[in-house]
């Protein structure tokens, strides 16, 4: 025997369209964040938070879809694709050396010298402490 309804479909979807009237965002998080119900119940009466969202008369923006049939896909342009964007991630920024002022590529805010600097201090036994 199915559990009953608690919720009428119309009370859920008047919360949903009090939301995005509040918030001026149809997404999952903002509805968690703002409405009175579980979003998964949106999910469980409709099949989705998008459907829910078009049952409720809010204009859903229909999400890119990748054309297979158009453009054959490979595991190399996957991969191709893959490099490129972590070489995207790994650019490094030009700082200047906080002990001798050159200019050098630095992999992030910690690195702070260059790499000379560095070998000479290791050299020299010495422990660089900088105040940041």
């Amino acid at each position: 025997m199915p559990r009953p309804m608690r919720y009428s479909d119309e009370r859920l979807l008047a919360d949903l369209r009090r939301v995005v009237a509040q918030t001026g965002l149809q997404t999952r998080a903002a509805y968690r964040r703002r409405g009175a119900y579980d979003p998964g119940l949106f999910w469980r009466r409709w099949g989705s938070f998008e459907q829910a969202c078009r049952e409720a008369g809010l204009p859903v923006a229909e999400r890119p879809r990748r054309d297979y049939q158009q453009e054959p896909y490979s595991l190399a342009s996957a991969l191709k694709e893959a490099q490129q964007m972590r070489a995207a991630r790994r650019r490094r920024t030009m700082r200047p050396c906080l002990r001798c002022e050159r200019s050098f590529a630095s992999a992030g805010p910690a690195n702070r010298l260059c790499r000379q600097c560095l070998l000479t201090i290791d050299r020299d036994g010495l422990m660089h402490q900088m105040a940041v």
